[in-house]
């Protein structure tokens, strides 16, 4: 079994989005996956709830091949599963509890960086660590070109050199709680590609073994 848990100590980096996309993504590829929210505030557990989002108590969900629960601050033990993800709080003390086979850091901004070169020594202990370029562009191309250098200078981590930009559609997807490419008018729009090649990278360096892709399950629990 993989694990990857998606971390960052500053808040809205996009932990979150990605690490419930990616969830989806392996799914439909054929894989099983267990989507565990870490966070206190269930938000990757209110994505799988679906339109709504609306939890009435700490549960599991099942959606096909995904089963998504809630374990607050510790990975669940005796998981069967080919892949584990895991959703971190903004909290610099999981970095010492979690320990995957893979971290991956959305960096949004210099306050994500610096948070991420704070922890880096930590996380590299564990496991290998993956940067990504988020809602690039939020703060404008010049700010955009001098996170990603900064970023390209850090070592011993790897770089997802495609960044994934600021987009209404990826804001759309997850304000309908559904992977981005399933919202209407999706398909085409670049925020979505850079996702879908995201998860795919992500997949190909944890060693995953996809199958043919389904289409995504309407919500149903």
């Amino acid at each position: 079994m993989k694990s990857i848990a998606f971390y960052n100590n500053k808040g809205g980096s996009g932990k979150t989005t990605l690490s419930f996309n990616a969830a989806c993504y392996f799914a439909e590829h054929g894989l099983k996956v267990v989507a565990v929210c870490l966070d206190p505030q269930r938000d990757l557990l209110k994505y799988f709830a679906g339109p709504d989002g609306m939890l009435l108590k700490d549960e599991v969900i099942e959606l096909r091949n995904i089963v998504a629960a809630y374990s607050p601050n510790k990975l669940p033990e005796g998981v069967d599963c080919d892949v584990l993800i895991a959703d971190c709080p903004p909290d610099i003390a999981i970095s010492r509890k979690v320990r995957p086979t893979r971290w991956v850091s959305p960096v949004d901004n210099n306050f994500s960086l610096d948070n991420l070169a704070g922890v880096l020594r930590d996380l590299r202990l564990s496991a290998p660590v993956t940067a990504v370029m988020n809602k690039a562009g939020a703060g404008g191309k010049w700010a955009a070109e001098e996170l990603s250098h900064a970023l390209s200078t850090m070592r011993d981590i790897d770089i997802h050199k495609e960044e994934i930009c600021q987009s209404r559609v990826i804001a759309r997807a997850m304000a309908e709680h559904r992977p981005v490419w399933e919202t209407r008018f999706s398909k085409r729009a670049e925020g979505t590609k850079q996702i879908e090649r995201f998860c795919a990278y992500l997949m190909r360096v944890c060693g995953l073994k996809p199958g043919a892709r389904q289409k995504w399950p309407e919500w149903k629990r």
